[in-house]
């Protein structure tokens, strides 16, 4: 089923995006006005003329400072704008006071920008209208919760030390080191055009004998710094750079078969596969046939569309889908419908193809999967809206439990069980979600070393294309006893990218409920 227009969800999401998008259009709008203000300024055709002392190099230097200034701020508000309406469609419940906070941000900044572009001849009042906008933006980082980790009350009592101790826990290029650096900046800025209202300051800085002048020269050439420090630190986030590492590869091969058992060899194909790929150490693979499942049955239509939605979600975020066919080319006849649904998806999101031929796995690669049994499972507790994006959400729960020796495979078992039924019910709940759960994942073609989790960093890696980490304990709280190890860096890096992180209490699966089984032959207990 599909959500309808007149839904009353719909028309209260429908009313917050369209209050973004005005928000944005008056932005641009005034922001064009402020620009043309600055080249009026430039061309001193303004009314009244600059002052003469304001000479053809210096009204260069102002404008053109004030215009890189105008030019950064729309990018990072551009980007800002992305990142609200993406919340706003993939969230249930979307709050309308951060619609409104995010509207009443963008309007105040920029008038803040067109009051600066009137007075760029006129230090004194320039300042205040300067430091009106940094203002704004730092009540927007505070209020607006943009590192969603944090604390708002904590932010706005510890002030700037605050995002001095976070800049060592944010990666570059992320969401978070951004709005972390944008803090800094604008607290450095509104220090010193705070200081420059006080003669003895401006005093220090005067080189020309024309005190107005080099004022308003100083305030430019501040301004400057400040935008190309922004640019060389947030470079990555603002184009989108990434720095060099290993490709995330979503892995295309038939799923569907005749007969359960040849859905269960198309799934260990996909598996196969991914090993492959894992092995190379330069790739990333993901299967969602070898993941969604698991937990979604594939003979029910909705379901079977619920994993597809699910799958595409991720593949955007992917670099390369490879896709396995028996003649390793791009014919019509080997490929199924699901596969095309990815393909088309992967060539509309400019995604790396590639044809790769299909290949039997080894006799000895025996990952274990069973039709699944969804007695005792629930099913979407509403109409499912498959147009709108799905939030995507990394699942951290316990996978080996502190467990050793035998103990340790049906600590494993049970709780890649576990992992499966929080997926099923994120997929099948209220909310539009996205689940990706690598300890459901991975452990099916890997194998582990010395006692270490060798596809951790891969898991991690899959952190990064999403959107919230939902950590699962038995009491729902951040406590040392139920944080494993391997959550506990999860958590850490989720922390350093600045998204959400959402603790959740856990209830185990029924006993009814049985997804296919793991058992990895290596650990001490498995079956033979």
């Amino acid at each position: 089923m599909q959500t309808s227009v007149g839904h009353p969800a719909a028309i209260r999401r429908a009313a917050k995006i369209s209050s973004l998008d005005a928000a944005r259009t008056f932005y641009f709008i005034i922001a064009s006005l402020a620009i043309r203000q600055a080249l009026l300024f430039f061309a001193g055709l303004e009314t009244p003329p600059p002052a003469a002392t304001f000479t053809f190099f210096v009204r260069l230097m102002i404008s053109a400072s004030f215009l890189f200034t105008v030019f950064r701020f729309s990018h990072g508000v551009a980007l800002v704008y992305d990142i609200e309406k993406k919340t706003t469609e993939t969230s249930a419940t979307p709050s309308s006071k951060r619609v409104e906070l995010v509207f009443a941000f963008l309007l105040l900044e920029v008038a803040a920008l067109f009051l600066m572009s009137t007075t760029l001849g006129k230090p004194d009042v320039f300042v205040y209208s300067a430091m009106a906008l940094v203002v704004c933006d730092l009540l927007y980082i505070h209020l607006g919760n943009t590192l969603r980790d944090a604390n708002r009350l904590r932010t706005i009592l510890q002030g700037p030390w605050y995002f001095i101790r976070r800049w060592n826990s944010t990666n570059r290029g992320t969401a978070g080191r951004a709005h972390v650096q944008w803090a800094l900046s604008d607290y450095c800025l509104l220090i010193v055009f705070g200081l420059t209202l006080f003669s003895r300051f401006r005093a220090s800085v005067s080189f020309s004998g024309t005190p107005e002048v080099d004022w308003a020269l100083f305030l430019s050439i501040l301004l400057a710094i400040a935008g190309i420090a922004d640019y060389a630190m947030n470079g990555e986030f603002y184009f989108g750079k990434r720095t060099k590492g290993r490709k995330l590869v979503f892995v295309c091969s038939p799923l569907e078969a005749a007969t359960s058992k040849g859905m269960s060899e198309n799934i260990r194909r996909a598996q196969w596969y991914c090993l492959r790929l894992y092995r190379s150490g330069e790739e990333i693979p993901f299967a969602s046939h070898g993941f969604y499942p698991y937990f979604l049955s594939d003979s029910l239509p909705l379901q079977r569309k619920m994993g597809t939605k699910c799958a595409t979600e991720f593949l955007a975020h992917c670099d390369a889908i490879y896709v396995y066919t028996k003649s390793g080319r791009n014919d019509e006849k080997e490929i199924s419908q699901g596969m095309s649904v990815e393909i088309d998806f992967a060539r509309c999101n400019g995604l790396e193809i590639r044809y790769c031929k299909a290949e039997e796995p080894s006799s000895s690669f025996m990952p274990s999967w069973s039709p699944l049994s969804f007695e005792g499972g629930v099913g979407p507790q509403k109409s499912v809206d498959f147009e709108k994006p799905w939030k995507r959400v990394f699942v951290c729960s316990p996978l080996r439990g502190g467990q050793v020796g035998v103990a340790l495979r049906a600590a494993i078992e049970s709780n890649i069980r576990l992992a499966q039924w929080l997926c099923h019910g994120l997929v099948c709940g209220d909310e539009s979600i996205a689940p990706v759960s690598p300890h459901a994942f991975f452990p099916y073609f890997t194998e582990e070393e010395g006692g270490e989790l060798p596809w951790l960093d891969s898991a991690i890696d899959l952190l990064k294309t999403c959107e919230a980490i939902y950590v699962y304990t038995p009491d729902g709280l951040d406590s040392k006893e139920h944080v494993t190890q391997g959550m506990e860096k999860c958590i850490m890096e989720a922390r350093s990218l600045g998204i959400e992180i959402c603790f959740q209490r856990y209830k185990a699966p029924p006993a009814s409920w049985k997804p296919a089984t793991w058992n990895n032959p290596t650990l001490p207990g498995a079956s033979k």
